[in-house]
């Protein structure tokens, strides 16, 4: 999550990560990006967390006339929908060699997870 790191931070982290054997999947502007990417391509192209968990938290009540609630997350919510977040995060990934995304997006390191390919 983008949000709350800096640059300078994010890489510190990433490096000691990829020196351990992780992986990393970041999200830019936040892990909401992710979890929106479940339902819809993220049409928003400002970094602002907060457009991005309104968008969310829209379809979420569209889907499942539910609220969004980042303390209590219902993840039956998403399950159902994890091809079509990363057909959706691949869709955004403009530069899949960059570290961590740069603009809106979410890596798809999920899907090499769920492939069992980690």
């Amino acid at each position: 999550m983008i949000d709350r790191w800096k640059n300078k931070k994010l890489s510190s982290v990433t490096k000691e990560a990829k020196a351990s054997g992780f992986k990393l999947a970041i999200s830019n502007p936040c892990f909401e990006t992710w979890l929106l990417c479940h339902y819809i391509l993220p049409t928003i192209t400002t970094s602002s967390c907060q457009k991005i968990t309104e968008q969310l938290g829209d379809e979420l009540k569209n889907v499942h006339n539910s609220a969004y609630n980042k303390a209590k997350l219902n993840t039956d919510h998403f399950k159902d929908y994890v091809e079509q977040a990363m057909q959706n995060a691949k869709q955004l990934d403009k530069n899949p060699n960059a570290r961590w995304p740069n603009i809106v997006g979410t890596d798809v390191v999920v899907e090499q997870l769920v492939k069992g390919k980690i």
